[in-house]
């Protein structure tokens, strides 16, 4: 089948598409400012210094983490998904401020 040259400037399908977010993230003007960053760093550090503390014989350049341990289900919740329950981005600023790190 010939295509007419209306055809074709008509035809969505040969539009590039371009792939939008859902909705915007939250923007700061700055990630140092951000909780959820500043989370993620305080996560990475906290966990570090335990295994540290917990495994001082380990490599410290690996990473160990111990699997099914009873807090498992706070993330992967028995018969859920974790998809269902709340992200970590919405506990940053509250756990950071439980801590001391945010007031």
């Amino acid at each position: 089948m010939a295509t007419t040259t209306h055809d074709s400037l008509t035809d969505r399908r040969l539009e590039p598409r371009r792939l939008l977010p859902r909705r915007p993230a939250e923007r700061h003007l700055d990630e140092r400012d951000d909780p959820r960053h500043a989370y993620l760093e305080w996560l990475r550090m906290e966990a570090r210094i335990l295994q540290l503390e917990l495994y001082p014989e380990l490599d410290p350049t690996r990473d160990f983490t111990p699997c099914n341990t009873f807090a498992k289900s706070f993330h992967f919740p028995t018969g859920g998904d974790w998809r269902e329950v709340p992200k970590p981005s919405t506990r940053a600023a509250k756990v950071l401020a439980a801590v001391g790190v945010m007031v």
